[in-house]
């Protein structure tokens, strides 16, 4: 018995439900391309390097661009702070994550990128070598000096004048600090360990890696009822840390300030929806997203590598940041009036779009921390352009022009970040959409059953219950409507299908055609974001 023959138990009030006439055009899956990252808003030693890694390693500029802002971001943490209006500040730390698939020379990025803190790193190093190793010794026979009054306090029966002494040499051993060797970069840590770092390094650490591990170790604790979440929340908003362990005491860590640089494959951002608390404590929501489309396959293979001239400028400038020492820190930047009038602007812009039926409703606890990354952008940026002139950062206002170029970066990241959240809310669902749409297309039928759909897509979908889920997409979109025909006793669910899927009455190309790009993309686009900026 063919489809159109059953006793249709419901239907729909049209003509010819399969007259292309009658149906309307079906929204798409608009997997436009993502936002170039805009190199031209970067202070120009900045951007010189970052194109000329891109050219060299054949990687998305994306890639070098949101490292290099996270590094430099690091570079100047627990040194200044940006002073939107009275009563806010924020500060330059960023915790920024690009998108990848394997292959796409990830790792030799990172090490350009974070070259300069590597090396600086050694040289604190040793610098602080004999520091260290003087600070040692003192502490050790301040120790034993502490150790011999005490037994000679026992001796005298705790004579006032043997316990005055030992409690006089007990303060003076307690106050002979140890510094930590420098650290400025890590790969990977625990939480429990991200703490202590943080401690012994004065609140300021960048974890940069070209791995997603760090979401493994986070989640693992939040499941294991260890709050990691909050570590990480305090450490990229600068709220006090106090933890008490029973093997090193208390561990105090006054306006922390972590940054994160991650490069991950795409499949680690979809997961993201999946970790306990990530969302709902707002995790997801202070990271910057980037997710380029992959170039591999596309690479010419016979490059330069990054001109010498743009490296050693990029070093220098670098190690100036990172070598700058500013006393009782941070200090704050200001705005000018200008700035701030921009700035305010900008603010208006992003407060309605987050409400209901708003271009940001969708991933609005991002979005409503998105000036707050504007005025970081701005410091970044701010600092990053009084290296090499004869200018203190702190000694310049922050300008307009600063505000705008940082804003043109925050346009960016608004457009990547609806890719990233469209990933993590709805990634699997609108690929088997996809997978399914492709098929009908294939086929070329204007009816099908539940049944035969699962059959085709059984491949990728374990149970028939997996099928929901993609169907209501593809109804809510146009692409099928649902209907029910009797087979004996049974109801059998079948779904007439657009026939716009593969005709178009103006000869342009067919729905399936548009629609069949790489899987994993997502709904892309900013909405005319950047002309708000």
């Amino acid at each position: 018995m063919r489809l159109d023959e059953v006793n249709v138990v419901k239907k729909y009030d049209t003509p010819d439900m399969f007259d292309v006439h009658t149906w309307d055009e079906p929204v798409p899956f608009a997997d436009n391309p993502p936002p170039a990252f805009p190199t031209d808003a970067l202070t120009y030693w900045i951007k010189d390097f970052v194109e000329g890694e891109a050219l060299a390693t054949q990687t998305p500029a994306d890639l070098s661009s949101v490292l290099a802002l996270v590094v430099i971001g690091a570079s100047i943490a627990k040194k200044y702070r940006i002073e939107v209006r009275a009563g806010w500040t924020e500060q330059p730390n960023l915790f920024g994550v690009v998108a990848l698939p394997p292959g796409s020379r990830k790792t030799a990025v990172f090490r350009d990128v974070c070259a300069p803190m590597s090396a600086y790193e050694k040289i604190a190093t040793e610098q602080m070598k004999s520091v260290i190793l003087r600070q040692k010794i003192k502490k050790g026979l301040a120790t034993k000096l502490v150790e011999e009054a005490e037994k000679i306090c026992m001796v005298k029966g705790g004579s006032e004048d043997s316990v005055r002494t030992h409690m006089q040499l007990a303060e003076a051993a307690e106050g002979i600090v140890v510094p930590a060797s420098p650290r400025f970069v890590i790969d990977d840590a625990t939480p429990e360990k991200l703490v202590n770092i943080l401690f012994r390094q004065g609140g300021k650490i960048a974890l940069l890696s070209p791995e997603g591990g760090v979401f493994e170790r986070i989640a693992g604790k939040a499941s294991s009822g260890t709050d990691a979440i909050e570590v990480y929340l305090k450490a990229h908003a600068g709220d006090d840390i106090r933890l008490d362990r029973i093997s090193r005491g208390e561990e105090f860590i006054e306006a922390p300030a972590m940054s994160i640089g991650l490069a991950v494959q795409p499949d680690i951002i979809r997961a993201l929806g999946t970790k306990t608390g990530f969302r709902g404590r707002g995790l997801i929501a202070r990271f910057l997203f980037s997710m380029p489309f992959s170039n591999i396959g596309n690479r010419n293979t016979n490059t330069e590598p990054i001109g010498e001239r743009v490296a050693a400028l990029y070093t220098e400038c670098l190690l100036d940041l990172l070598a700058c020492e500013v006393k009782d820190g941070p200090i704050t930047l200001k705005l000018t009036a200008e700035a701030s009038a921009r700035f305010q602007k900008f603010e208006s812009w992003v407060e309605p779009r987050l409400g209901p039926g708003g271009e940001l409703t969708d991933l609005a606890d991002w979005g409503s921390k998105l000036p707050g990354t504007a005025a970081r952008l701005a410091a970044i940026i701010h600092a990053a352009e009084m290296v090499g002139t004869s200018k203190r950062v702190e000694a310049e206002p922050v300008s307009v022009d600063t505000i705008r170029r940082a804003l043109k970066i925050a346009a960016y990241f608004v457009g990547h970040a609806k890719i990233a959240f469209n990933e993590i809310v709805f990634g699997k669902v609108h690929d088997d959409a996809k997978c399914i749409l492709k098929w009908l297309g294939s086929v070329r039928k204007t009816r099908v059953t539940k049944r035969d759909t699962f059959r085709a897509m059984s491949d990728i979908l374990a149970k028939a219950e997996m099928l929901d889920e993609p169907i209501r997409e593809l109804k809510e979109r146009g692409y099928l409507r649902e209907l029910a025909f009797k087979v004996g006793k049974k109801t059998e669910v079948a779904f007439d299908v657009n026939p716009k899927i593969w005709e178009n009455t103006n000869g342009a190309k067919s729905v399936v055609d548009v629609q069949t790009t790489e899987i994993g993309t997502g709904e892309q686009g900013v909405a005319g974001a950047g002309e708000a900026f």
